[in-house]
Order: C-alpha cells, then structure tokens, then sequence
C-alpha cells in the first residue's frame, strides 16, 4: 500500500519471515490508496499542521517544566549532575496520533551527566532498572523498533490509522494459526542484564497465552497477554470480515467507506455495571 513508490522495492530483509513479494504497486494499487487516504483526511484521522504544532509546543514547555523541577530537587538534596530525558511513545511516536488525544510521554531521571540526546535503543539504558521503570522505557524502545522494521514508514502510518479507525468501528486479511506468537523480528536474550523475555518453550506460563504478538525490542515482552480465547474470536471473525471487505474493495465491488461501518451503535464513554 503507497501512494508513491518505484516499480521495485530494495531486497532488504525485516522482520522474521521473507517479503511475499518485491514487486512494486500496479497504477491500480497505487489509485486505491490515493482513495484510502483521501476518506482517511475526510474522516478527520490526519493532524492537521496547526495542531502538530500546539502538540509540539506542548512538549517544548513539558520539557522545560520538568527540568526546571528536577533541577530544583538536585539541589535540594545536594546532587548536581542529575539530568532527565522526555520521552514519547504511543500512537504520537508512531506518527499516527489523531487530534484532541493526550500526549503519552515518560520522564528519565537520571543520576549521571549523559548526552541530551541519549539513544534510548540501547539494552545498556536498562542496566540497574527496576521493573516498574522497565515497562515505561519498554514502551519507547518498542516504538522506536516499530519504526525501525517497517520498510516505508509513511505506508506503514497509512496502513495504522485505516487499521486503528476499522478497529474502532467494528468493536475490536489472513489466517493466522495461533497461538503461534506474531513477532517484527527473533527475540534476543540479554544474560548481563537479565531480563524474563517471552519464551513458550521454556517458560511454562507464556504457553498458556491465547494471541501473543511480542513486542520488539528487549525485553520482549507478550502485548497481548490478557486477551481471552473469547475475545480471540471475536477479532477472529472480524478479521475475516474486514479480509473479505478489501477483496471486494480490490475487485470494485466495494468502497474503503464500507470498511469503516460500524458494528452497531457505539459504545458510550461511561458504561455501568449493575448486578
């Protein structure tokens, strides 16, 4: 899916299977996503250049907030080469952050003088971490190793915001045999640091989990741990619902709109439990 791409694509691996094909789009591909994206910015799922950067000025003065404050209590407590980072993660990190939504961001306090721009990849920002702080830096890392393993980052967004906006109106293309884990690339083990990562073969607790999709950078980590085997099926059919809607989409027989009809009515921001 792109809306502008050469007739091949450069044979570099990602990930842990090979690419299906490295055939570039037909000019009919190419009008189809022009299409997609066009109901995608009808449909309001693209920033619009005044609120990018009312986001970016917010993160401008949140950062010059907290260092101001961590400034603050080194000096209250006699510490003098104490630094902190601002860190984003989420749908903003990814570049598919849809307006009006709060920013997700996490603070590194850190007890040593390091580079402003500190390469939060690096396994070594983990060392001497508790588990707490792990998942907070976890969800940065992940980000930034999405990112890396996507051959086209602007296909990859577009390819987000339609898959986050039919989420959404459905409730929740191919067979998947689960519980085979979904993974972006093999998962590595760190022994100096020590971290649990996810294993089914070794670790009797990650067999029993329902739809792993593991994150990818380290610690990797199953994203989808709490879902059920009710609530697998229920994506189950849906996927095969949407898979079918494409087809047709593919063949002229349908519109992106129809991928996009919700389920039913949708459901209320406050819902109450009664028993």
């Amino acid at each position: 899916m792109t809306s502008s791409a050469p007739t091949s694509f450069p044979k570099r691996k990602l990930g842990v299977t090979p690419a299906g094909s490295f055939d570039g789009p037909l000019e009919a591909d190419l009008h189809s996503t022009q299409e997609l994206e066009q109901l995608l910015a009808e449909l309001g799922l693209y920033k619009s250049k005044e609120e990018t950067a009312r986001q970016e000025e917010v993160l401008r003065k949140l950062d010059k907030i907290v260092k101001e404050w961590v400034k603050e209590l080194a000096i209250q407590r006699g510490q003098v080469n104490t630094n902190v980072g601002l860190f984003t993660f989420g749908s903003y990190h990814l570049g598919v952050m849809l307006m009006n939504l709060g920013l997700t961001s996490i603070l590194y306090v850190l007890d040593q003088i390091v580079p402003s721009d500190l390469d939060i990849s690096q396994n070594s920002v983990l060392s001497g971490v508790d588990e707490v702080n792990l998942r907070s830096l976890s969800e940065c890392r992940v980000a930034d190793q999405i990112l890396d393993l996507v051959p086209n980052i602007e296909n990859f967004r577009t390819t987000l915001r339609c898959v986050k906006h039919w989420a959404k109106r459905r409730g929740v293309c191919v067979n998947w045999y689960w519980p085979n884990p979904v993974m972006l690339c093999s998962i590595h083990e760190d022994r100096e640091l020590g971290f649990p990562v996810w294993n089914a073969r070794f670790n009797r607790e990650d067999r029993t989990h329902i739809m792993p999709i593991i994150t990818p950078a380290y610690p990797c980590r199953n994203s989808t741990v709490h879902v059920s085997a009710t609530t697998l099926e229920v994506m189950k059919e849906q996927f095969q619902i949407g898979n079918e809607v494409c087809q047709e989409i593919e063949m002229k027989q349908a519109d992106w709109a129809d991928l996009f009809e919700p389920l039913g009515d949708p459901p209320s921001d406050e819902t109450a439990v009664s028993c």
